[in-house]
Formats: C-alpha cells, structure tokens, sequence
C-alpha cells in the first residue's frame, strides 16, 4: 500500500478502536455534580462495579458521555479512591479502566478489526486490512497467556489475492504453546535472482524481475516446556507454489529453471527457545534465543531434499523506567542441500530490513543485526491506574545491517537501512504498528501490522 491508504487505515483504526470505552451506570449515578467543589465522595465501591452482561454493556455505553459530561466541567471537585484523592476527570478514567477490564474478562473472544483502500503499482486499487482475535481456550486459567489470532486480508482490481497471518496459542498455563504460519496469496512479486552479484545487476521492472505467485503457507510450531525458561518440539512446514506471467530474464534463471514452475516444499523440524522475556507478545526485559532446523524430503513429497536452520536471538532492555524498551536481534540462517529459490535465506521483509522489497537479497546463508527503541506514551502508573487514550500511542526508530554470501565465510558486503513508526495499542500488550523504513538504493516501504517486528 502506498502512503496515503495506510494513513487512511490508520485514521480508520483511531476512529473506530474495539478498545471500548464503557461504564457502568450504577458507576456514575452516585458521583453527581457538587455544589461545594471541595467536597468528596467516597467513589471506591463504585469504582469496583462489574459489567454482567451485553445489556448492561450496551445501555450503559450510551450513557457514558451524558452521565458525565456536566461533572466533569467541575474541574475542583474531587473523589476519594483508596485513600487518594482524583479529579473527578481522573475518577472517570478510573472508572473506564476497571470497567474495561471487567468485561474483557466476562468476554472471552475479543476482536479487532481495522481496513481500508490501498494502492500499490503490482497490485492496483483494492481493499485491505487486518483482523486480531484474542482469547483463552480455558477462561478460568488465570495464569495462561491470551491465545491471538490475527491475519491480514488484501483483494485488488487486477486479481490479487492475500489472506495470511502468524497465531500464537498458549494452553496449560503455558506448558505448551503452538505458533502458526498461514496464508495463501495470489499476487506480484519480485525475483531478483540469488546472490549480490546478479541480484545488484537486475533493476526492478515489470520486464525484469517481476511475475505472478500462487503461494499456500502452514507452519506450526509445537512447543512444550521444559523448565520454566527452556521450550522445545517439533514443526511442520508446508508450502506450495505455483508461478504466472514469468519476465523473460527469470524465464532463463538457472535456480528459477531448475525446479520449474510449480512445487511443493515440506519439511521436519525442531524448535529449541530459551525464554527469559517478561512479556511475549510486547517485552520490556528479558532475552529469547532461537535454534531451529528443518529437513526437507522428497519422502515427504518435497521436490528436493535440502535442510534449512536458523539461530534467532533477541534481547529487551527497559530504559528510563518508563514504558520505553531498546530491542536488539541478530539473526543467521544458512540452507544446504538442493534448495528452490524461494527456500533460500533472504531479507526484506516486515520483519527484519524494513525497506527493501520483500526477498529482494537471497543466497544460501544470510545474517542481520538490528536495534530498535520502542517509546509508548505517559508512564507506567498511568497506564495501569488510568490508561487514557494518549498512554496507547507510541513511536519505534530502528537501525539494521545484514550481509549474505553462498556460505557462512561467503559474506563480503554489508547492506544497511533504517526507519521509524508509530504504535497504537489496539488490545493490552499487542500494538498496531505503521513503519515506513528506507533504504541506501533509495527505496522507501510501508508495512502495516499487529505484532511487533520482534
């Protein structure tokens, strides 16, 4: 998408936020307008009230800004909560919070939704956007995480096609958690050809890189706890490909020739994660560190047999005791064996070098560092007391490099980018991110999504 539809979708999203702001009435009746403006109530058994049921939740939501509208024009009058005095401005987001919070957890399934136009020369005019669900598959666990479940949809005037998304499932109290790959797209990309010497040569052009993809994506990851910071199982990983409208340079590509132009990749592997972060979906402190290795085989009914691994650390630092975080990852992956092209190491994604066209740089092995300072709006106490609407927005800076070469001692260039973003809080702890990175070749990208880019 281009700018101008991401600032719309992200327009959409401010206006039209599932972060409901709902009140009891049974809240609110009792903090009336004072006639002494130094007069206080006792609010604390009001800000404790619960939200039942989606009558309640529906009558009392219309309620909301007349109940206190007039009040809060008193800006002197105050109520007392757990021996604190507040404003009755701050009662009322205290109000809000607790409220909130009370029907999120009376509502198991929560959505987000958020969509609007987009524009990208591949794609044309179409419609897109993304969907996140969040939830717990045993309500009464109060100790697992929410199980999300988001994906993005995208459908253009020229036939383009995209339904895709990553999940993240907890279940025991965490003892097993399940991350999922998905998607089937239909839809322009780029093939630059593997390796920087050819990759450098060949300009993006519809006659000289670009063609048509059919891709169907599943990858789950199972994994099981060993002790409270060590994970380890096993992954599926399946993808067919089939390839349209071939440019007459990648016709006569020897890696794009050798497997044709349809196949089917599947694999086996493990996963191993150390985990020492304190939050998973949005760390402030801790660490993960990554081993994974995949075979693939044709008796699996691959069409080669080569094998894919990959190291994947990532560390968070908070800073300035505040709702700030320095996130650090350095990645390498590395393949050997007989590896279609589209298997290969590369970057340029929404997850790695922000900037570069998505599989622009691929060879057999590949490596990055990264590091990017994540700030939310207003402090942690305001946040968990009160959270008001500017404590969800927030803003990312980033800076990267990455090299690859045909193997590990193979790498002898460097290719770097930077880029910043903006972060809107859309459910607790998962931010909508909008990031517009650049690169030195004088690319420019967008990327649109749930979940940070690690």
């Amino acid at each position: 998408m281009n700018k101008i539809s991401y600032l719309i979708i992200f327009i959409f999203i401010l206006s039209n936020t599932s972060y409901s702001q709902i009140v009891d009435s049974t809240s609110t009746k009792n903090i009336s307008k004072s006639k002494d403006k130094k007069e206080r109530y006792d609010a604390t058994q009001y800000l404790d009230t619960l939200v039942v049921n989606d009558k309640q939740i529906i009558e009392t939501k219309k309620k909301l800004k007349s109940n206190f509208s007039k009040h809060t024009k008193h800006a002197g009058s105050f109520v007392l909560y757990n021996g604190d005095s507040l404003t009755t401005k701050k009662a009322r987001q205290l109000i809000i919070k607790n409220n909130r919070d009370s029907i999120r957890a009376y509502k198991n399934i929560w959505a987000s939704v958020l969509g609007g136009p987009s524009y990208t020369p591949e794609s044309s005019f179409g419609l897109g956007g993304a969907v996140l669900m969040s939830f717990k598959f045993n309500p009464n666990d109060t100790t697992v995480t929410r199980s999300n479940l988001p994906f993005g949809f995208l459908a253009s005037t020229n036939g383009s096609f995209m339904l895709a998304g990553a999940g993240q499932f907890y279940l025991n109290s965490n003892k097993i958690q399940i991350y999922t790959r998905y998607g089937i797209r239909y839809e322009p990309v780029n093939y630059f050809g593997v390796g920087f010497g050819t990759i450098d040569k060949n300009h993006k052009s519809d006659s000289t890189t670009q063609y048509t993809s059919l891709e169907i994506e599943f990858r789950p990851t199972v994994s099981f706890k060993i002790t409270d910071k060590i994970l380890l199982g096993p992954l599926l990983d399946y993808n067919y490909y089939q390839f349209e409208d071939v440019n007459p340079i990648m016709a006569k590509d020897p890696d794009y020739l050798k497997f044709g132009d349809k196949y089917l990749v599947a694999g086996l592997g493990v996963n191993f994660r150390y985990d020492t972060r304190d939050n998973h979906t949005m760390p402030y402190d801790g660490m993960r560190l990554d081993f994974t290795s995949t075979v693939y085989g044709k008796w699996l009914g691959s069409v080669s047999n080569f094998t894919y691994t990959s190291i994947d650390y990532r560390y968070y630092k908070r800073l300035f005791e505040r709702r700030s975080v320095l996130a650090s990852t350095a990645r390498i992956d590395f393949s050997t064996g007989d590896v279609p092209f589209t298997e290969l190491p590369s970057f340029g994604s929404p997850f790695d070098l922000r900037g570069y066209t998505k599989g622009h740089y691929r060879d057999r092995s590949m490596g990055y560092v990264m590091t990017e300072y994540r700030h939310m709006l207003g402090s942690q106490e305001i946040y968990d007391n009160f959270r008001p609407f500017y404590s969800r927005l927030g803003f990312a800076v980033w800076g990267a490099v990455a090299s690859m070469g045909p193997n590990l001692g193979g790498w002898n260039q460097a290719k770097w980018n930077f880029g910043a973003g903006i972060r809107y809080e859309i459910q607790p702890n998962t931010n909508f991110r909008l990031d517009i990175g650049k690169s030195p070749n004088g690319d420019t990208m967008v990327y649109m999504n749930m979940t940070e880019a690690f």
